[in-house]
C-alpha cells in the first residue's frame, strides 16, 4: 500500500523541542522502545539509485539490507534477522518490499565488507529468485552503510513518527563495517511521518 513519508531535519534545538512535544501529545504513544537501526544500501557502477532519489526523479528504488540492534548497536535482535528491502516512490508516495534473509547473520554483518555482503545477497536471492526486483541483482552492489538510534510513535489513524538520531555513516566498499562506526557523523536528526492518503489533510 502506497503511504506519505514526509522527511524533515532538525537540528540539536529542534529535535529537544520536537521530542518533548510528541512525548506530551496525547494522540501520539511510543510504539517501541528505542533501537539501532541498521542498514547497508545497494546501487549499481553508475549510482543510478542514489542519482534517482538526489533529483527526483518521479518512480524511483531504494535496495538495502536492514537489520536492528539495542541501542548501543552492540547486540543484534535475534528474533528480527537480516532484510532485504525495496523502497519505492512515486513522488511523495511510497512503500515498501521486504524478505527475510535465511543465509545472512545480522550478528556478523559487522565483520564482512561490502564485496563478501554483495557475494552473500546475490547467492540467497539466486537461489530463491524474487519476481519483484526491478533491476538485476547482479548489478548491484553495496555501498554505504548508516546507522542510527530510532523512537517509534505512533498515531490517530495509524499515522507513525520516527525520530532518527545518532546518525553515522560510511563507504562498506573501502572498508570492512567494523571500521566505519562512528566515522563519519550526521550532525541533524531526522523526523518522519508516514500515513495514508486518506490522511493527508
Amino acid at each position: 500500500m502506497m503511504r506519505y513519508e514526509i522527511k524533515y531535519a532538525l537540528d540539536p534545538m529542534g529535535l529537544i523541542e520536537f521530542s518533548q512535544w510528541i512525548a506530551s501529545a496525547a494522540y501520539f504513544r511510543r510504539a517501541y522502545s528505542r533501537r539501532g537501526v541498521h542498514s547497508v544500501y545497494f546501487d549499481t557502477a553508475e549510482m543510478g539509485s542514489a542519482r534517482d532519489n538526489l533529483s527526483g526523479i518521479g518512480v524511483r528504488n531504494k535496495f538495502r539490507v536492514r537489520w536492528y540492534s539495542d541501542v548501543n548497536g552492540k547486540e543484534v535482535f535475534a528474533s528480527a534477522k537480516p532484510k532485504f528491502e525495496i523502497k519505492s516512490k512515486q513522488g511523495r508516495l511510497g512503500t515498501k518490499y521486504d524478505r527475510v534473509l535465511e543465509t545472512i547473520d545480522g550478528s556478523r554483518i559487522h565483520t564482512e565488507d561490502g564485496n563478501q555482503l554483495t557475494n552473500e545477497l546475490r547467492k540467497e536471492l539466486a537461489a530463491n529468485p524474487w519476481r519483484d526486483l526491478p533491476v538485476s541483482i547482479d548489478v548491484l552492489n553495496a555501498n554505504l552503510l548508516v546507522e542510527y538510534e530510532r523512537d517509534y510513535y505512533v498515531g490517530p489513524g495509524d499515522v507513525r513518527v520516527t525520530i532518527d538520531h545518532n546518525v553515522t555513516y560510511g563507504d562498506v566498499m573501502s572498508n570492512t563495517h567494523s571500521r566505519l562506526i562512528g566515522q563519519n557523523a550526521y550532525s541533524k536528526a531526522i523526523v518522519e511521518f508516514k500515513f495514508s492518503p486518506n490522511y493527508k489533510d
